[in-house]
């Protein structure tokens, strides 16, 4: 089994694309360009290794609504064996979403 170390960072972007995940039940997988990747005080932030401005992640879908293509999001995220993954239940201050219309 592969041990992930507890990480964690504060993600901001713009949703490109959106599809059922894979392997996940209950998840999407969303495209992000990324805007914004800040450390979350007292966990390493092991997204910061990640190469380019578009990231892969993995959304509770409830999360997402039924139209987040184009929208703004905000998000608290880590690497798991999974990939990238949104807090699955965030505080209403750990995560947004608004439309882009």
């Amino acid at each position: 089994m592969v041990q992930v170390i507890e990480n964690l960072a504060r993600l901001t972007g713009h949703i490109l694309s959106c599809s059922s995940h894979p392997r996940i039940a209950d998840f999407d997988l969303i495209e992000m360009k990324l805007d914004s990747n800040q450390e979350v005080e007292g966990l390493p932030n092991l997204i910061a290794n990640v190469q380019g401005d578009v990231l892969e992640l993995s959304v509770r879908r409830e999360l997402l609504g039924s139209n987040p293509i184009g929208a703004s999001i905000s998000c608290r995220a880590k690497v798991t064996p999974n990939g990238v993954m949104c807090e699955p239940h965030p505080a209403a201050d750990n995560f947004s979403i608004s439309s882009a219309f």
